[in-house]
C-alpha cells in the first residue's frame, strides 16, 4: 500500500509549504500530494484554498492576487512561530526540492468560472522539467481531466471523488476518462465500493487517513494507496499489519 504525505507532512508542518515537503521527505514518503493553483499573472502556485485567508497572514482569492503579492505573506507563522517566514512556494520549487522518483500527485484546484489554462501549463512545466512520467494530475474538475488527457493522453490522471457516484464505472466509460487511479474521500469507503473499483483495475488511492483503526481498514480491503497528515506513523503502522 502506497502512502501520499498530504499537502507533505502536514501534521507536522504547514500544509503545502517547501517544510512540509522537506519533512515528508526526511520521513522516508515515496509519494506526495499537493494543490496547484493559478495567480492572476498565471503562475503556478502550491496551496489548498482559494482564499489564503486560512493558511496566511493575508486575505483574498488566490486566482485574483499577482505571484508577487503571495510572495509576500507568511504561511507559517499560523501553524508554529517556528514556521514564521515560510511562503507559498510555486509548483517549480517543489518540483526543484522534490528528487525525479517520488510520485507526486497533482490536485488542480479549479474554480469553474474564473478557470484560465491551468492544464495547459502545469504540463508545460512538467514537461520542461522531464517530469511528466512520475506524476498524477487529480482533480474535482472532471472537465480538467478531460483537457489534460487531450493535452498529453500518456500523463496519468486521477478522478477525486466525495461522496458515492450511482455507477461509478458507466460514468468514466460515457466520459471516456482513461485514468490511472481513482481517489475517492475515505469517509464514503465501503467493502463494496472498493470491491466495484478493484473491478475497474485501476489504483484506488483514498484520503485523508489518519487514525490507525482507518489504515488497517485500508490495509485489509485492498486499498492500493492513502493519503495521509502523518505519513512517518502509517509507514510504521503499515509494517505491523504487513
Amino acid at each position: 500500500m502506497l502512502i501520499f504525505g498530504h499537502r507533505g507532512a502536514s501534521g507536522y508542518a504547514p500544509e503545502n509549504t517547501l517544510a512540509a515537503f522537506e519533512l515528508a521527505l526526511e520521513q522516508g514518503c515515496t509519494a506526495l500530494e499537493l494543490d496547484v493553483q493559478l495567480t492572476r499573472d498565471e503562475q503556478l502556485v502550491v496551496i489548498h484554498d482559494f482564499w489564503v485567508d486560512r493558511t496566511t497572514n493575508g486575505t483574498g482569492l488566490v486566482m485574483e492576487m499577482e505571484l508577487e503579492q503571495i510572495r509576500q505573506l507568511d504561511a507559517g507563522a499560523w501553524y508554529d512561530a517556528k514556521f514564521a517566514g515560510e511562503k507559498i512556494p510555486t509548483l517549480e520549487e517543489v518540483l526543484n526540492l522534490v528528487p525525479e522518483h517520488i510520485l507526486l500527485n497533482l490536485e488542480l484546484k479549479i474554480i469553474p468560472r474564473m478557470r484560465g489554462n491551468i492544464e495547459q501549463l502545469v504540463i508545460d512545466l512538467l514537461m520542461s522539467k522531464n517530469r511528466q512520467h512520475q506524476v498524477i494530475i487529480s482533480s474535482f474538475d472532471h472537465f480538467a481531466i478531460q483537457i489534460v488527457q487531450e493535452y498529453l493522453p500518456e500523463i496519468k490522471t486521477g478522478l477525486l471523488l466525495y461522496g458515492q457516484l450511482l455507477d461509478l464505472p458507466n460514468y468514466i466509460n460515457a466520459n471516456e476518462l482513461d485514468l490511472f487511479s481513482i481517489h475517492p474521500a475515505y469517509p464514503y469507503l465501503t467493502e463494496h465500493t472498493v470491491a466495484v473499483l478493484n473491478r475497474l483495475k485501476k489504483p484506488i488511492y483514498t484520503y485523508t487517513v489518519n487514525r490507525s483503526e482507518d489504515l488497517a481498514w485500508c490495509y485489509q480491503y485492498g486499498v492500493d494507496g492513502v493519503i495521509t497528515d502523518y505519513p512517518d506513523q502509517a509507514q510504521k503502522l503499515l509494517e505491523v499489519y504487513r
